[in-house]
């Protein structure tokens, strides 16, 4: 059986795929607790508001960066606003 405390106090580098949603949240709230940065890439910006709500509930103690979502395209000819972009 996979223990997610002993993982997280080992310092190793880990992907966490596939989780339900909502679920991806707690286990991200988890591994906050223990002192470790992480990063969570979302698919999109709808996924990425969700999972700052359902951390913002599970651990609202830990500190979160919220990077917003590029308006373009990759290959655009158009490059993103100046606000995302800095």
């Amino acid at each position: 059986m996979f223990n997610l405390n002993k993982h997280i106090r080992s310092g190793r580098w880990s992907t966490v795929a596939g989780a339900p949603d909502g679920f991806d949240a707690r286990l991200l709230a988890h591994a906050a607790q223990g002192g470790r940065d992480l990063i969570y890439v979302a698919r999109d910006d709808v996924r990425a508001a969700m999972m700052l709500e359902a951390l913002a509930f599970f651990a609202p103690e830990v500190a979160r960066i919220d990077f917003p979502a590029w308006d373009c395209l990759p290959y655009d000819r158009i490059s993103p606003r100046g606000e995302i972009r800095s």
